[in-house]
């Protein structure tokens, strides 16, 4: 059975009667995708409880602990031979737990938008910062479903008036109706080169040299 939210609340809810002298509960599951919300309640930061994974556990066979060891290296073997919360079908870029955060300055030369046009899938707008330094820190988003055009240019203005050393913002170039409506109004906008190869190696360069996701920005990170 899948433990929800809710479920996890309630289960903490029976555990706080004052009456008992202590309170335990214990569970066992198999991994999931890094950002499952069970794994953010673990690594809150408390320290008031513990995670065993499975070699951990001295009752299994040597033979069993052997095959899990031998198991591929792809999310469901990491998930299950070696315990990790591993991203599954999809994932292109790991971004590290350390990298989401705000960043050190936000004394940025430069700012930018990446903008992702979509309706039934979200529209997706992330505005980067970029350091003197080169490093680059995504600081800001718009994330939206069924909005038509007309509801987003007045944010994209509004993100671009309230963003200090904004330069432009790099759209998706397969709507040009959407980036010239956009100009008229006075957005600063032109079409992204779109070769996915040279997109997919620029970010996990980026994500190598430290580029940091502010935590506010939950569409991104959903997506990654």
């Amino acid at each position: 059975v899948e433990l929800t939210e809710s479920d996890w609340i309630m289960l903490l809810g029976r555990l706080r009667d004052p009456r008992m002298p202590w309170h335990q509960l214990a569970a066992a599951t198999n991994p999931g995708p890094p950002a499952h919300w069970l794994r953010r309640r673990m690594t809150d930061g408390s320290t008031d409880h513990a995670m065993l994974t499975i070699r951990k556990n001295k009752f299994l066979a040597p033979a069993y602990l052997a095959l899990l060891a031998d198991l591929p290296d792809t999310p469901q073997g990491r998930r299950l031979g070696k315990g990790e919360w591993a991203g599954a079908e999809g994932l292109i870029w790991m971004l590290p737990d350390a990298q989401i955060r705000e960043p050190e300055t936000r004394e940025f030369k430069r700012k930018v938008g990446g903008v992702d046009w979509g309706f039934v899938h979200a529209f997706a707008c992330e505005v980067i910062g970029q350091t003197g330094s080169g490093r680059l820190a995504v600081i800001d988003e718009m994330y939206e479903k069924g909005e038509t055009i007309d509801r987003l240019i007045p944010i994209l203005l509004m993100l671009q008036q309230k963003t200090p050393n904004f330069d432009r913002y790099y759209a998706d170039p397969s709507e040009p109706a959407y980036i010239l409506q956009c100009q008229r109004a006075g957005v600063r906008i032109e079409g992204a080169r779109n070769d996915v190869a040279p997109g997919i190696g620029a970010v996990s360069m980026a994500i190598a040299k430290g580029m940091t996701v502010s935590p506010s920005c939950t569409g991104l990170l959903g997506e990654l």
